[in-house]
């Protein structure tokens, strides 16, 4: 266990608490808040959270791209 424990807070944003865990070669992070832990992240939870926005991301895209094609053809 390390002395200096790492944590993340409830407001803290996605990609800071990311790259934190990156910098410091972690894959689990808990969530402090008041000083009680209310919840661990994991490098999963966090990929997880960003496929999906980019598969969200991806749809939206490729809804846009159809549309467009649709509007040259008419």
């Amino acid at each position: 266990m390390t002395e200096k424990l790492i944590v993340a807070r409830p407001d803290d944003e996605l990609d800071a608490v990311m790259s934190t865990m990156v910098q410091a070669d972690i894959r689990h992070m808990p969530v402090v808040s008041e000083g009680r832990i209310v919840g661990v992240l994991s490098m999963r939870d966090i990929i997880h959270h960003y496929v999906g926005s980019l598969r969200a991301d991806l749809t939206y895209l490729q809804d846009y791209v159809r549309r467009l094609e649709d509007a040259q053809i008419d």
